[in-house]
This record gives C-alpha cells, structure tokens and sequence, in this order.
C-alpha cells in the first residue's frame, strides 16, 4: 500500500500523470487483492450512472478505497459514510497523504438512517456494504430518500469490468474452493446474499420505482457491462410526472399538508406522484376542472374513486374497487369530502366557476401502507 500511494501522488502535482500513476499503483497490487479492484469499480459506476458534478456520498465506504478512486478519475468532492469511524479516519488520512483532504469528508452513520435531507444527494455509490446492513430493503429506501429527483445511485460488489480475466478466474475459483472447505457455512452465505434473486428480492421489497440489477453474483462472471459481481443501480424519479404534456401539477407545501394543484386543458389526464418518505398526512389534491366525472387514484391493486355528479345536486359518490368494486358512505374510513372552491379559495355551491377547482383530501388509511407512488387519472366532461 505505501508502494501505491507514493504512486499517486504524483498526480496531485503532475496532473498529465493521472492515467500513468494510476496503472502503475493497480500494477503493484495482487490481482485478486480488494484493493486493486477499486479502480476498476469507480470507472464503471463513473461510466454507467454518468453523474452530474455535485454532493457525492460513498456509503459503506470503510477506509475510503472507492471514494479515493473516484477522486482519481474525477476531482468531485466525495463525502465517506460508514459507522466504522476508525477506518473513515484511515481513509482521511490517506486522502492527505494523496493531496487530496480538501476533496474527502467522513460522516459516521448507517444505511438504514442516512443523515441527509430528502431529495439531497446528487449521486451515491456503494461497494460490498448493502451485505452487511442489518435491513437492506430499509437502507435502499433510505438512499431513494436522499437522491435528488432524476440522480441515480450504484450499490453491490464486484471487481468491475476491466479487472483482469485471469484474476476475475482466479478470485472466483478460490470463492468455490472456500465454499467447500473449513468455513464452508460462511462462504456459503457470502455467496447466498451475491445473488441476483436476493438483490432483486431487496430492491423490491424497498419498492424502489425504477431499478436494474446487473451481474450475475459473487461466482459467476461474464457479464459485458459490470464484470463479476452483482449491482443494483437505480433512479430517483421526479416527484410527478403527467402523462401529457400540457397538464401540469404545481405542488407545494403548506403547514402540515402536501397540495397537489392539477390543471389540464383537455380534462382528460394523468400522473403519477412519488414520494420520498413517508406520505404527508393530509395529502390534498386541487383539480381546475370544470365538472369531474371521474377521479381516480390507484394505490397497488386499489383503485379508490369520486366522482361529483352534474345532475341530482351534484351528489358526491366515493367508490373503491379491489376486487370488487363498493360505493362507500360517508362514515367509512375511506370516505372524502370533495369541495367545490371558489377563484378565492372560498367554499362554493355547484360546480367551479372561472378560477375555481374541486379539493379533496386522499383518505389516510388509503396510504397507511406508504406505497412508492400513486396514479392519478382525472375525466372531465365539461371542456
């Protein structure tokens, strides 16, 4: 390691070095040792996720061997999280010895409680921790919760794509012969959570909205994109996006409520809406429509309705369909009370005039499960 590091600092004052330094420290490593796999790694996480310049995090990042990697490649400020404050202070140490302390931070924390704000992070990698949090379907939710709408995050192991096929042969063949040997029950499990069904099985059960995994797990290889391993790299989505272009969603919070204002000039639309953390309670929805026949909103495989009828008094009907679909009265939990308002925001009779819209608050027992997302569809017939 000490051979490594005299290597690179040399990039510090010889910038036209980087790409000399950098092969000549992975030359000096083992091929198989974790260290010589880093460089490797933060090239694919740089190329696959193509990250905007920002506030990175390397969770899980130990003494800092991916985030001094990624400063290699790329000059962006990486902050270090992990709950192991002895070896984030090794990896500052090193980023000093490298010339590179003013580009390295250390945060002690946990996946499964990150301590960023919502929709704070730029981009966010992590290498072989996700085995080891104590809830990694909680730690995933934690980083969706933290990416800024649109940026994404790469989380697994592996030892990258343009790690060397003889080594990524070697490192392989030497999990399989551990697996049978004196710690077989150890290996085994190291193996079991490399799997791609069990990266799956977390990203799902963290209800991530949009992910891909990639690899095909800790004693295969192979795979064109990522080399031996296994990934998941997912993105945060915006918080609504509208099915047509021309309807738009203003959102904005007011006290304790979340309000969803909906204009559509077709009166005939969609959205979806996803959330960050836990779902706001009242979450309100203001629709500029002019009569609405039919809104819909659908939580998994619940499609909860209400409708305000143009006729017999503008009866209001909330109905709910799951597998059958029931009309519900006003003393059921999932009852609403839609209300017609004025341009001012006034109470009004009938339906919305010039300026006016109907609002509703979304029941709170239809989002006690706190989905990842809801869909929206809206119809009406008066435009």
């Amino acid at each position: 390691m000490k051979h490594q590091r005299r290597s690179l600092v040399l990039i510090v004052w010889i910038p036209q070095l980087l790409i000399v330094a950098a092969v000549a420290a992975e030359k000096s490593l083992p091929e198989t040792s974790l260290s010589a796999r880093y460089p490797y790694v933060a090239r694919d996480m740089l190329r696959l996720c193509e990250p905007e310049d920002g506030f990175w995090v390397d969770l899980g990042a130990g003494s800092g061997g991916v985030a001094l990697a990624l400063l290699a490649e790329r000059d962006n400020p990486v902050v270090m999280l992990d709950p192991d404050s002895e070896a984030l202070q090794n990896g500052l140490e090193n980023a000093r010895e490298l010339g590179k302390s003013n580009r390295l931070s250390a945060v002690v924390g946990v996946a499964e409680n990150l301590p960023f704000p919502n929709d704070s992070v730029d981009w966010l990698v992590s290498r072989g921790s996700i085995f080891f949090w104590d809830d990694p379907a909680q730690g995933l939710e934690e980083v969706y919760r933290v990416l800024r709408p649109g940026a994404q995050a790469m989380i697994g192991g592996g030892a990258g794509s343009g790690f060397p096929a003889e080594a990524v042969e070697q490192l392989i063949a030497d999990r399989k012969e551990e697996s049978q040997g004196d710690e077989a029950e150890r290996w085994q499990k190291f193996i079991e959570l490399r799997r791609p069904e069990q990266m799956q099985a977390w990203a799902e059960a963290a209800k991530l909205p949009e992910f891909r995994i990639m690899g095909k797990g800790a004693v295969e290889g192979g795979d064109p994109e990522v080399g031996q391993g296994i990934w998941v790299v997912l993105k945060k989505q915006p918080e609504v996006v509208t099915k047509k272009a021309a309807d738009k969603i203003e959102v904005r919070s007011e006290q304790a409520k979340r309000i969803y204002t909906i204009s559509s000039p077709s009166g005939i639309g969609g959205a979806t809406i996803t959330r960050s953390g836990p779902w706001p309670a009242p979450l309100v929805l203001r629709l500029r429509l002019r009569g609405l026949e039919s809104l819909t909103v659908q939580v998994g495989d619940i499609h909860w309705s209400a409708s305000v009828l143009s006729h017999s008094g503008h009866q209001r009907l909330i109905s709910v369909k799951q597998v059958d679909e029931k009309l519900l009265s006003s003393n059921d939990p999932l009852w609403a009370d839609v209300t017609v308002m004025d341009a001012q925001g006034q109470p009004a009779e009938g339906l919305p005039q010039d300026g006016g819209y109907f609002e509703l608050a979304l029941p709170i027992d239809l989002l006690k499960d706190q989905p990842r997302t809801i869909q929206l569809q809206w119809i009406d017939f008066y435009r």
